[in-house]
């Protein structure tokens, strides 16, 4: 931070002046997250992965924080870095600060939540149906229960439904704070956590002749037979693709494509073709006896369900980082 011009300067009480002067040799707040990220990584390339820029960026930014303080704070050797006895002196001092910038950040979060600020998700569809209504009840009710005056009001969530690889568009475009995806694809370049597993299961209408078996199925056992698949880009299609490309038995046959669930579970039942799609997605339908579902042996279509955010988490809104919250003390 520069010293003011004088004219500023000069109209300044002492202790203000001195404040300003200090102030001029102290790194940025982010310059100290990222130094702690470093320190707690170990390594500048898994901090930069963490903050979403090249390792070198995070190498210069460290290397101006030491030009800033005046001493080495790092000492890297083939085998990694190792903190300076100047880094460890500075490290408590760090911590109440970023501390202290945290209960200001909440505090600023808290007042744009009072005016009802709004959060924006995207999901893919077996997501979006089936598990983010249930986490919506639980984000309200927590947030309800946090209000201060009857004046306040709860964060507005604004959601969206695309495929796996439109949601991760999304994300990297800035469009929406959080993505929630169902593909064993997972982008490198954005922030990431794993929420739930979830399988898929080959899906038939009562009148197929699977329908009976009880015994679970190998990949082999679906090679080569026709299916009711999504598009390209979805997660449950990326999942079933990539399962078969493993196991050396080419990619699946399209009997039909549809867009949506509803309109595939409609398709079995109708008796077109069977489909390989999760079990949360036809639980309703298989127990009303209008499809039936049957397991594959071992876990060889079992796939990540995965939030996604561009940054580190502490660049979120208060709201989405509570957002996340509710669901990963769900899971």
């Amino acid at each position: 931070m520069p010293l003011p011009p004088p004219s500023l300067a000069c109209s300044l009480e002492g202790p203000d002046l001195v404040t300003l002067m200090n102030l001029s040799h102290v790194p940025d707040l982010p310059a100290l997250a990222m130094l702690k990220s470093v320190i707690r990584e170990g390594s500048f390339s898994a901090a930069a992965k963490e903050w979403g820029v090249s390792q070198q960026a995070m190498s210069q930014r460290m290397r101006s924080i030491e030009s800033l303080v005046g001493a080495a704070l790092f000492t890297r050797s083939p085998q990694g870095i190792a903190v300076t006895e100047a880094g460890v002196a500075l490290l408590p001092a760090i911590d109440r600060l970023l501390e202290q910038a945290d209960v200001l950040a909440q505090a600023i979060a808290a007042l744009s939540v009072t005016r009802g600020e709004s959060v924006d998700i995207a999901a893919s569809q077996t997501i979006a149906e089936h598990l983010v209504p249930g986490w919506l009840m639980r984000f309200k009710a927590q947030q309800r229960a946090a209000l201060v005056s009857p004046q306040d009001t709860t964060p507005t969530i604004h959601a969206h439904v695309a495929n796996s690889r439109d949601v991760v568009a999304l994300v990297r475009e800035r469009a929406v704070d959080i993505g929630f995806i169902e593909t064993p694809t997972i982008p490198g370049d954005l922030s990431r956590a794993s929420f739930l597993e979830d399988d898929l299961v080959l899906v038939v209408s009562p009148r197929h002749k699977l329908a009976r078996r009880t015994a679970p199925l190998i990949l082999d056992d679906i090679a080569g037979m026709p299916l009711v698949l999504r598009e390209p880009g979805s997660g449950t299609r990326d999942t079933l693709e990539r399962a078969l490309e493993s196991a050396g038995l080419g990619a699946p046959v399209a009997a039909l494509e549809l867009g949506t669930s509803a309109a595939i579970r409609s398709a079995v039942a109708a008796g077109v073709a069977p489909t390989v799609m999760s079990i949360h997605s036809v639980r309703d339908d298989v127990s009303l006896g209008k499809l039936v579902a049957i397991e594959f042996e071992g876990q060889v279509l079992r796939r990540p369900l995965t939030a996604l955010w561009n940054g580190p988490v502490h660049r979120l809104s208060l709201p989405a980082r509570e957002l996340l919250g509710v669901i990963f003390d769900r899971a």
